[in-house]
């Protein structure tokens, strides 16, 4: 398959979903920020090395989305999107709830027990640097997919027609519900601080 789905929305904003939804829709999809790094980094074959194993990519934080586009011209890319404090909160969410049990040497993670107010203020300019780029590189496009997961409720069919996958899963997704513990005072104040 030379046209790809490249999912760049961040982590947190259904990318898990999304690659259940393509696996079930008979797709080949990895989950993992690999791809994202090479797109950033490697040389170009390296990069159409790894990509073309796959139908498509997702969580894929901040990838070079105008090498993808050029590398794969008829390619579509999906930015999944949330409000930004569910999207913070959930973050927070996960890096309590995963740290203790398998990470201790991830980015996100180091960046946020370092300092927390830091790494929010963080995570709000670049995801806000990076949708801005986003939109005005695809404005005159029409491979682009902004939305919202927790808003679209019939979205298997949104992304199914977007990307033209005739067999699209009419299973839904939630992959990552379970993370149901409330964040600290000291944590929401900080997000309520910066949005």
């Amino acid at each position: 398959m030379n046209k790809k789905i490249f999912c760049i929305g961040f982590n947190k904003t259904g990318t898990s979903s999304l690659h259940q939804y393509f696996i079930n829709s008979h797709l080949s999809s990895i989950h993992n920020m690999k791809w994202a790094h090479l797109s950033n980094n490697a040389s170009d074959n390296d990069l159409i090395n790894y990509i073309n194993k796959f139908d498509c990519l997702c969580d894929g934080e901040q990838p070079d989305f105008i090498r993808l586009n050029t590398l794969y011209p008829n390619s579509n890319f999906i930015l999944t999107i949330r409000p930004m404090k569910s999207w913070l909160e959930s973050r927070i969410k996960w890096i309590l709830k995963i740290y203790p049990k398998k990470r201790k040497n991830g980015l996100m993670d180091n960046e946020f027990f370092k300092h927390p107010e830091n790494a929010i203020k963080k995570w709000i300019n670049d995801r806000n640097t990076y949708h801005k780029h986003v939109m005005k590189y695809f404005k005159n496009k029409n491979n682009l997919l902004v939305i919202d997961l927790t808003l679209d409720k019939n979205w298997n069919k949104t992304i199914g027609n977007f990307c033209n996958i005739s067999n699209y899963s009419t299973k839904k997704f939630h992959n990552n519900k379970n993370l149901l513990q409330n964040i600290s005072k000291e944590h929401q104040f900080i997000i309520n601080k910066y949005i």
